[in-house]
């Protein structure tokens, strides 16, 4: 009986150590429960669900960006957002709608970055992009990602992007190629570079520049497209135009296609060769409809041997 009761006080009083021993680590050594460094990130955080967030212009709100949810670090002046959807408004230029899988947006610059980036020009043109970076105060946006153009008149990919948000302007940077619908005609293409002017009305092909339509086709350095409203008015190919087109080949330092008249004009050292025919002038005119061609003064001309 006296064994047994030692024994219990003993066990009691090892008891009773651990118990102190677990207090005494508690209170002097409380680093070991801190949370870690994230946690405390964490708190610093504030998530927002279906967030807003727009800059002004002259009295006037001219981006804003709608998101699904949204990440604001106390201590940065960025936010984060998924589920992006939102207007951009250029003045004069009208106002495109774009949309992003997530984003970060520098609220103090006013710069940022929208991944997975797809926006609607005018109603008419998708253009999809892996992802774009913008710059609110210069109404710049760039990307060196590959750019696709989709249109009920024009396909297009090239590498690359940069634009001119306030002048309603961009350009694919390199390896342009696409797909575009002119009346009833579709012509393929290629160039180095692809500037839209929506100003001017005017598409710009630059560098190497090839068009092919069925059994014609068209080289020069840099090629115009003038537009009225949404059908081609003007097409002027400069710097060593070539036509080949039908056994028919046409050179010349520029070469002017009036869609309304139905006329290609060859200006400047013009060379035109059909069959046994040759003619070159400064000026050679050629007539879609007949088939036939027109100098006022050329400097040679041959005939078919025979004649």
């Amino acid at each position: 009986m006296f064994l047994r009761r030692i024994t219990v006080y003993a066990f009691s009083g090892l008891v009773l150590l651990v118990t102190l021993l677990s207090f005494y680590f508690f209170f002097k050594k409380p680093y070991r429960f801190n949370p870690p460094k994230i946690a405390e990130e964490t708190k610093r955080m504030v998530v927002v669900k279906d967030a807003i967030y727009s800059t002004e212009k002259d009295g006037t709100v001219n981006f804003t960006v709608r998101a699904k949810l949204a990440r604001k670090y106390l201590e940065r002046d960025e936010i984060e957002m998924e589920g992006i959807e939102g207007t951009y408004l250029s003045g004069r230029r009208g106002k495109f709608h774009f949309k992003g899988e997530k984003g970060i947006i520098d609220t103090a610059k006013k710069r940022g970055t929208i991944y997975g980036f797809t926006a609607s020009i005018l109603d008419e043109y998708l253009i999809k992009i892996a992802s774009v970076s913008f710059d609110l105060k210069d109404a710049l946006a760039t990307s060196e990602d590959r750019v696709y153009i989709e249109g009920e008149r024009l396909m297009m990919q090239g590498i690359g992007i940069k634009g001119d948000l306030r002048n309603g302007r961009f350009t694919l940077l390199r390896s342009v190629s696409g797909l575009v619908r002119i009346n009833d005609d579709g012509y393929s293409f290629q160039s180095n570079t692809f500037t839209y002017d929506r100003t001017k009305s005017m598409y710009t092909l630059s560098g190497k520049v090839k068009v092919l339509k069925s059994d014609t086709r068209i080289r020069c350095d840099t090629m115009h497209v003038y537009m009225d409203k949404d059908r081609p008015k003007r097409l002027e190919a400069i710097g060593s135009a070539e036509m080949f087109s039908n056994g028919t080949v046409a050179k010349s330092e520029r070469a002017v296609y009036d869609f309304s008249q139905k006329r290609i004009f060859f200006l400047g050292n013009a060379y035109v060769k059909r069959d046994d025919l040759e003619l070159k002038g400064e000026k050679i005119e050629y007539d879609l409809e007949r088939g036939s061609f027109i100098t006022a003064s050329p400097k040679m001309k041959m005939f078919r041997s025979g004649f």
